[in-house]
């Protein structure tokens, strides 16, 4: 019985996570502007799908890790989608959005001093670094056999 409350325990543990990340990635998103920025030379279309691709993840990571404290497969299944969905588009386009990010900076339009550009830049790549490893994180931890059982 207590081994059975600790599983459970560590996916309510990792569930208030994806409550938490899908609160703050929708508070980050920003305004469609910051998106046409980051991801200057793609296709506006392309530009567009992917902020409502970031808002719905958003919501949908807020809402299903509510779901999950519930146990609902359902939710369960849907996030280990949509998170490596993001996790592909991150390995695509960080690169992209990463130069643009940096184009950005040094434009002086980020209102950033010239001495912390760098700075500024290298948190950027730390957080988005955090942000994959915690995307990959969750899909490996959702699709563990051990943890699949808690949800049938």
């Amino acid at each position: 019985m207590e081994n059975n409350i600790s599983k459970n325990s560590n996916i309510r543990f990792v569930a208030m996570l994806l409550i938490f990340f899908g609160v703050y990635n929708l508070i980050g998103t920003g305004d469609y502007k910051q998106f046409l920025v980051m991801f200057k030379g793609l296709p506006n279309f392309a530009i567009f799908s992917l902020y409502i691709f970031t808002v719905f993840y958003g919501i949908c990571c807020a809402y299903c890790g509510a779901a999950m404290l519930r146990l609902e497969d359902w939710a369960r299944k849907v996030i280990v989608v949509l998170t490596s969905v993001s996790v592909i588009l991150g390995f695509l386009l960080n690169k992209l959005a990463m130069g643009n990010f940096k184009t950005f900076l040094y434009s002086g339009k980020a209102n950033v001093s010239t001495e912390m550009v760098g700075q500024v830049y290298i948190y950027i790549v730390i957080f988005t670094a955090i942000v994959t490893i915690f995307e990959l994180f969750v899909v490996f931890f959702f699709t563990r056999p051990r943890i699949v059982k808690q949800f049938a």
